[in-house]
């Protein structure tokens, strides 16, 4: 790549790809396929480690959840930051939703929305 802009864009095109697959996928696979937003789990976290626990037929009780959760737990993967404390070089970078659009400029954002196609639409992140 380029450079990060040539990344974002690439990446947009196949992460939009496999999104139209996986949601086409869904239609037809019934119980056979669970979709889950990162922007729904940091909304109600126990919600949906209900959901996939119960989606992999494995025990949803208040305790496992909160282990999932507690495992899971921004500060505790990133080292002690809190959501939002932002580290650009870390993997666990932000762990907020959304925040691609305040990271980009606004010429990447309409390019990487361009590039992601259908995807973005279909799955509610534009309208």
């Amino acid at each position: 790549f380029g450079g990060f802009e040539d990344y974002a864009v690439r990446y947009a095109q196949v992460w939009g790809a496999a999104m139209i697959k996986a949601e086409d996928f869904g239609k037809v696979a019934g119980p056979r396929y669970l979709a889950l937003r990162y922007e729904d789990l940091l909304a109600e976290p126990d919600v949906g480690i209900a959901a996939m626990l119960g989606f992999l037929e494995l025990d949803r009780d208040a305790a496992t959840i909160a282990a999932c959760r507690e495992a899971t737990d921004f500060a505790k993967l990133s080292g002690g930051r809190a959501s939002g404390e932002e580290d650009p070089k870390s993997f666990y970078r932000k762990g907020v939703a959304g925040d691609w659009r305040e990271t980009m400029d606004a010429a990447l954002v309409e390019k990487v929305v361009e590039a992601a196609g259908a995807a973005f639409a279909r799955l509610g992140y534009i309208t």
